[in-house]
Parts: C-alpha cells; sequence; structure tokens
C-alpha cells in the first residue's frame, strides 16, 4: 500500500487518501485486502508494515486485532495516521521496513501490502520480516503480478515499481524465512475498457454525486469487516458504474500467470536463517 526504504518527494502519489479523487477507483481494493486480513488478526498482535496514511491499520484494530503497530517510511504519512486514526491501542511511527527494530517486541502477525515491488532488496525485506515475528508467526503479503503490467501485453509501467516478481519469483523470495499457508489472487471481477473508460467513470460518478455514496459503502463495508469476502457491488443498480471491481478468490495453478494481483498467508519458519 505504501512505499518503504525508497526516498522521493514523488512517491506521496503512490498514496491513496480516503479524501482523494483516485480513492473511489482504487480505494475499495485496500479496502478488500484489509478486510480479508481480519480473519487473521483478531485476538493478535499485529504489525502492518508500509501502513501509508494509517486506514488499514485503523482497520484490524477497529476489528479485533489486541493491538496494531503502523509503521511507514514517510513521516507526512505517520502525521496523517495520528491525526486521522486514534484509537486504544492502536500505534503509529516512522521507520524502515529493512531495518526496523523494535527490541523485544514481537508480533503475532504482520501485514504488508503492495510493499515489496517497491524495494530494491526484497529479501532483505523479508528477512527482517520474519525477525519482527514470533516463531510460526503469520505473513500476509500482497504483489502485483508483474506478468500483467511491466511484463503485460501492452506494457503497463509504474515508476514507483523496481522489484515487480511473477509467481516464482515470489515463492523464491519468500522460501528462505516463510512457509505459504494459502494462495489467493485479487483481481478484476468486470471487463476492464481502459482508462479512457475508467476516466469516463469517473467522471459520470462525479456528476452523479456517487462519490458521496461511496464513501457511505467505504463506512458500511467496515461495519462489514468480520465478513471475510465482502462483495465489492456496483455504485448504482443498472448504471455500469463501479466503486470497486476486484473478488480475493484462492489462486489457482492455471491462474499463475493471468492473476493481477498475488495475496500469500505465510508463516515463518521456525528455522529459518536468524532465527
Amino acid at each position: 500500500m505504501s512505499v518503504a526504504s525508497v526516498r522521493n518527494p514523488l512517491m506521496i502519489q503512490e498514496r491513496l487518501l480516503p479524501s482523494s479523487p483516485n480513492w473511489i477507483q482504487h480505494g475499495f481494493q485496500h479496502i478488500q485486502r484489509y478486510t480479508f486480513a481480519t480473519t487473521f488478526t483478531r485476538q493478535q498482535r499485529v504489525l502492518d508494515l508500509a501502513c501509508g496514511v494509517g486506514y488499514g491499520s485503523f482497520i484490524l484494530r477497529a476489528h479485533g486485532a489486541t493491538e496494531v503497530l503502523g509503521v511507514d517510511l514517510e513521516p507526512e504519512a505517520i502525521r496523517y495516521a495520528r491525526e486521522h486514526y486514534c484509537m486504544p491501542r492502536l500505534e503509529f511511527t516512522q521507520d524502515d521496513a529493512l531495518t526496523c527494530r523494535f527490541g523485544d517486541r514481537s508480533f503475532d502477525v504482520m501485514t504488508s501490502f503492495e510493499t515489496i515491488e517497491h524495494l530494491p532488496q526484497p529479501r532483505e525485506f523479508l528477512r527482517n520480516a520474519a525477525q519482527l515475528l514470533v516463531p510460526g508467526g503469520r505473513l500476509l503479503l500482497s504483489a502485483p503480478n508483474t506478468l500483467q503490467y511491466l511484463r503485460g501485453t501492452p506494457p503497463i509501467e509504474n515508476p514507483f515499481h523496481i522489484n515487480e516478481p511473477d509467481y516464482g519469483t515470489l515463492r523464491d523470495w519468500l522460501d528462505e524465512c516463510f512457509e505459504i499457508e494459502a494462495e489467493w489472487e485479487q483481481s478484476p471481477v468486470i471487463g476492464d475498457g481502459g482508462e479512457a473508460e475508467r476516466t469516463a467513470t469517473l467522471q459520470d460518478l462525479a456528476r452523479q454525486g456517487i462519490i458521496r455514496l461511496g464513501r457511505s459503502v467505504e463506512t458500511l463495508l467496515r461495519r462489514m469487516a468480520d465478513r471475510p469476502l465482502p462483495p465489492i457491488m456496483p455504485a448504482e443498480p443498472g448504471s455500469g458504474a463501479m466503486i470497486g471491481s476486484t473478488a480475493i478468490i484462492p489462486l489457482l495453478p492455471e491462474r499463475r500467470a493471468a492473476c493481477n494481483v498475488f495475496l500469500f498467508v505465510c508463516r515463518r519458519k521456525r528455522d529459518h536463517p536468524g532465527s
């Protein structure tokens, strides 16, 4: 969801704010990942690494995590999180995903969504993640499939992504420190007509006042967060305008090249290097 370990003044453009126009197009996909994660974080100590502006950490704490620490490299993001998401046993701190340490403090579950593709050293990131988890602790990790982005047809380039993995690469990165419990994908369930159609849809949403409806739906999704796989519904019956357009479903072998985003549930190996 956010960028860590790469300082760049333009990085804020890669970060989603719930009040931004892009939220209606992409924000619910982020909410969907965190809603999925609540199945694993109830009654757990959670580290949300590369938490961005903090709404995901807030969702995890609000829906059953015993405590949540949100960490992000950018001080602007941490300031926003502290101002907007205040709750007991929810903390935010500025630190680097590759090197952060919290003394004797360790966590039962770590979430890190849309982070690893931004990092120059993904293996180092995962080694550090393993050190921050208790033995057998869980890592919930998502990453875009490069075969649908930089290596897609046509290529979709993102200047913030420096290490997009394919399926085999992501598994290889994880293998040193983690065992994969379950493989999921987050992919579109509605046809995508391209950037022109998306732009037109956003203009239609603005004209219809559906952005306000979108914010209401966001509130509803938060209240429904005990449901592990929330549906993403059309903005208005019969309108064809979508607030969100993805589903989280099991990753089948035939889908490894075709899925948009990998979402893996992993366990820290007890005998990983450095344990």
